[in-house]
């Protein structure tokens, strides 16, 4: 009777170890999906941020232009006042010329009318003329200075005439001149006037196209603080998860040990049962060996052989997209094939392919420790199995962004990367 219960007892045990165990992949495989979503969440963050990157440039270089643009219509708005004030001075000078035109003309116009009235009155009356004043001289004397005073008079007569005419062709000129002047400064105006009316067009286009940079620069920020959101709320899930893990892998531990006492006392009863049916026999003090657990204060390298570091943990200019990017694990090269080794004993909970990542692999060690060989050529272990420390579990090569041969090497405390160095 005592070994039917002891049996239903064990039966019980084992079934509750195997559905935590049964849990685990299942946990195993949302942490592996998460981080898949995590991962294209960081690619996708990356992308945007170099099309903000292009956007904010662009931006940048539409200011420039447009303040340039700013500058010419400016130097074209002066160069108009300018003229327009020319012109007005032309215009005010043109007056003036036109006044004195018109002087000179009534000034000819006057004497012109005052000759011909003089020329009618000597011709009317018949008193004097030219002729009769020469032959009323009673000497040759007399004559020739009567010649030289009709000389004189009639040069006067044209002389008077020509400074008229003259005047009055000089202020023709001067008008003419000035209405030229003024014609060229109206076309010089039309043509500043036509400059400056394309400037403010090219400025009110770039006006919009700066406008529209704007709104998707807003739209891509705006965008970049949802994948930073969801990329939290991914990251908190995977914290979770592992944590679950952990706990599960605890509670395992802790079923096992169960298991192992009770096996124990069982054995401890059945020799105390064997020893009073026979002779006494000290019981044996000799503990079973434990399920093969690492220490996880201490990692061991996982290329055994190959010790160069290529890039370490921190920030670095990143090989592929450019930009300064916090690398979050060891870069240890070694040729295409090499074996990689586990870290520390512990259970596969991921073994896939990732863009970012390409091969690779998670293994966690318990108590919230994991460790990530990423750029496989091949993977050895899948979701679930159980490694032990220096158990080859995947081989070198350069899958997802990776710019040759190596191995990424991370160590994950509760889901957060942190430091490899203060573990290996």
């Amino acid at each position: 009777m005592k070994k039917r219960l002891r049996s239903f007892a064990t039966l019980g045990i084992v079934a509750l170890l195997l559905a935590v165990i049964a849990l685990s992949p299942v946990l195993a495989d949302e942490v592996d999906d998460l981080k898949g979503q995590q991962s294209d969440i960081q690619n996708e963050q990356e992308n945007t941020q170099d099309q903000l990157a292009k956007t904010q440039q662009k931006i940048d270089e539409v200011n420039a232009t447009v303040q340039k643009l700013d500058e010419q219509i400016v130097e074209y708005s002066m160069e108009i006042d300018r003229l327009t004030q020319e012109i007005t001075d032309q215009e005010a000078l043109l007056v003036k010329t036109q006044e004195e035109l018109e002087e000179a003309k009534k000034e000819e116009t006057r004497y012109y009318a005052a000759l011909k009235q003089r020329i009618q009155m000597m011709y009317e009356t018949g008193d004097v003329n030219y002729i009769e004043v020469l032959l009323r001289a009673e000497s040759v004397s007399d004559f020739f200075t009567r010649m030289e005073y009709t000389k004189q008079l009639v040069e006067y007569d044209r002389s008077i005439m020509d400074n008229l005419v003259e005047s009055r062709e000089a202020v023709e000129e001067k008008e003419t001149l000035i209405e030229e002047t003024k014609a060229g400064l109206e076309a010089d105006k039309q043509e500043q006037e036509v400059q400056k009316a394309n400037l403010e067009a090219s400025k009110e286009q770039k006006s919009v196209e700066l406008s529209s940079l704007k709104k998707n620069e807003d739209e891509l920020t705006a965008y970049i603080a949802e994948l930073d959101k969801q990329e939290a709320e991914i990251e908190a899930q995977i914290k979770a998860a592992e944590e679950e893990l952990r706990r599960q892998e605890e509670e395992r531990k802790r079923q096992e040990e169960e298991e192992r006492r009770r096996q124990e006392e069982e054995e401890r009863r059945r020799q105390e049962e064997q020893n009073s049916s026979s002779q006494p026999q000290e019981p044996s003090t000799e503990e079973p060996s434990g399920g093969g657990t690492t220490s996880n204060s201490t990692l061991s390298w996982p290329l055994p052989g190959y010790t160069r570091v290529s890039s370490g943990y921190g920030d670095r200019e990143h090989p592929i997209y450019g930009g300064q990017r916090f690398h979050t694990g060891l870069d240890i090269p070694a040729p295409q094939g090499t074996s990689i080794k586990a870290a520390a004993g512990g259970t596969v909970i991921t073994s896939q392919y990732n863009r970012s990542y390409g091969y690779y692999v998670v293994i966690s060690h318990g108590n919230g420790l994991s460790t990530l060989y990423a750029h496989c050529s091949q993977l050895f272990v899948s979701v679930g199995d159980t490694v032990s420390q220096g158990e080859t579990i995947a081989a070198v090569g350069s899958t997802g962004d990776s710019t040759g041969n190596h191995l990424h090497f991370e160590v994950r405390v509760n889901g957060s990367h942190t430091n490899p160095w203060n573990y290996v």
